[in-house]
């Protein structure tokens, strides 16, 4: 005899028993839909405060309202502090070492000591990374707006080709020591 829900059952069979597997199953259910609104949560969290800081840091080094030191968020300090100062001055560098060249023997062999290619290998591909977390944050909060965890998961499904970014990133890692 097993006793479930308050009821009688004899042989561990029957209605009370498969009403109690159902509320197991329920209860499961209940824990993983839970456990993935925290996850879906806590994603959007962290995509808010990552596209927060990169907004931020633009605003503050386009402003020039702080000192370098005090602009120090991800991808931003990459790209608007480092890359595109560094960009600048070696098209610059680059103008200056052609016409010296131009008035020596050597024209066309000059060389820079940053060239568009050292960046490249240096920053890869940090300011695609920064537009897709731009727009990934923006589709995450209407899907949430929207409808919640079912469109979140369509949200994953278009943004999954565009994650391999973030691969071609961290293979070049050692490219650029």
């Amino acid at each position: 005899m097993v006793r479930t829900t308050g009821r009688l059952v004899f042989g561990g069979s029957g209605p009370a028993t498969e009403q109690q597997d159902d509320d197991d199953k329920l209860q499961q259910l209940t824990k993983e839909e839970g456990n993935r609104s925290k996850a879906v949560a806590e994603l959007l969290s962290t995509e808010k405060t990552f596209v927060s800081e990169m907004t931020a840091a633009v605003l503050v080094l386009q402003q020039g309202l702080v000192p370098f030191a005090a602009a120090h968020t991800r991808f931003h300090l990459l790209v608007e502090v480092f890359l595109e100062p560094l960009r600048r001055y070696g098209a610059e560098l680059a103008a200056e070492a052609e016409a010296a060249a131009e008035d020596r023997a050597d024209a066309g062999k000059a060389r820079l000591a940053v060239t568009p290619e050292d960046l490249t290998v240096i920053f890869s591909n940090v300011e695609q990374l920064l537009g897709f977390n731009r727009s990934f944050l923006a589709d995450l909060e209407a899907a949430m707006a929207a409808g919640g965890q079912g469109a979140v998961v369509e949200v994953f499904l278009k943004a999954a080709p565009f994650m391999r970014m973030f691969s071609v990133y961290v293979n070049n890692f050692d490219r650029a020591r």
